[in-house]
């Protein structure tokens, strides 16, 4: 038996994301196939690639409507990197493709006018606050930093019914966390983010197993 649907994108950091799961003893399974979504509890879209052909893997395998379907029931989901921006309405990476749109915000590539680091690739904190008020960030220290590496980034949108959190590449301030329900959403890779990552995984299991009990 499993617990989380890795979504298997066919994507480079799959074997950080598990080796993350076993770390912390969360029952995975590694699926593109919908049936299993609809046994397991909770569900981690990862990601390392373009926008576009992950779009296009999703839409091949007809998953898109099952992860909607998995939002609307209210079970706990863990967006990462690329798989953070897949859930956004559309992205301008190769051309303007539409995403599983679940938050109406775009994906926009960093620009060098901006003075960005384009790829934005090393360690940065996630925010300017002293304390996370959000239960999948709980005990997580704010002066730490994690790892990003990425060339786009979720533009700033209309923020009254989501959690934010927001870093700074050159002049340009980027999502680093998104919290819009059951739906949690890291730019960072908190796979590759050492002892303060895994307390990623380890307040996701604890989401799991609260929504278990609410069942």
């Amino acid at each position: 038996m499993f617990d989380v649907a890795i979504v298997d994108l066919k994507t480079s950091n799959i074997k950080s994301v598990i080796g993350a799961c076993q770390k912390v003893k969360l029952k995975y399974i590694l699926t593109s196939n919908p049936r299993n979504f609809k046994k397991a509890k909770a569900m981690i879209l990862p990601g390392v690639g373009s926008f576009k052909s992950s779009m296009n893997f999703l839409n091949k395998k007809k998953l898109v409507s099952p992860i909607k379907n998995f939002f609307k029931a209210g079970k706990p989901m863990l967006g990462i990197c690329l798989g953070m921006q897949l859930f956004f309405k559309e992205s301008s990476e190769f051309g303007k493709t539409k995403g599983l749109d679940i938050i109406s915000a775009k994906v926009k590539k960093f620009s060098l006018k901006n003075n960005c680091n384009l790829p934005n690739i090393g360690w940065s904190t996630i925010s300017s606050k002293k304390k996370f008020n959000n239960p999948i960030l709980k005990n997580i220290n704010t002066k730490k930093t994690f790892y990003f590496v990425h060339s786009y980034y979720v533009e700033k949108f209309n923020q009254k019914e989501h959690t934010v959190e927001f870093s700074k590449n050159g002049k340009t301030n980027f999502c680093t966390f998104v919290n819009f329900k059951n739906l949690y959403l890291v730019q960072f890779h908190p796979e590759k983010s050492s002892t303060e990552g895994l307390k990623i995984y380890s307040n996701f299991k604890e989401l799991i197993n609260k929504w278990v009990k609410k069942l």
